[in-house]
């Protein structure tokens, strides 16, 4: 059993947890030299920075709520992902990005 943080309530026995991803943020890794010294250039990406338990209702609802509040905005100026892709799939991202 859990309690959702979504709406408060306590789960029933058996209920499924369901996670969703409220906010994200773009993250730049640093290059860096491995142990066995191969070299890592590192990068960017993006990383969850909160993320919402509870009941599975509630988890489609929130995140239907957050797709449709969330304007189809570039997600880095540099590509072509944009927010409206999360419905049809084509990217991870599930959430409002920061």
């Amino acid at each position: 059993m859990f309690k959702c943080e979504l709406c408060g309530s306590d789960s029933v026995i058996g209920e499924t947890l369901a996670k969703v991803v409220v906010v994200t943020r773009k993250k730049e890794y640093e290059s860096f030299q491995r142990a066995d010294g191969t070299h890592d250039r590192g990068g960017a990406g993006v990383e969850i920075a909160r993320e919402a338990s509870g009941h599975e209702r509630c988890a489609k609802t929130l995140q239907a709520e957050l797709l449709a509040a969330t304007p189809p905005t570039p997600v880095f100026a540099d590509t072509v992902m944009y927010t409206s892709d999360i419905a049809s799939g084509s990217t991870p991202f599930n959430g409002v990005h920061v």
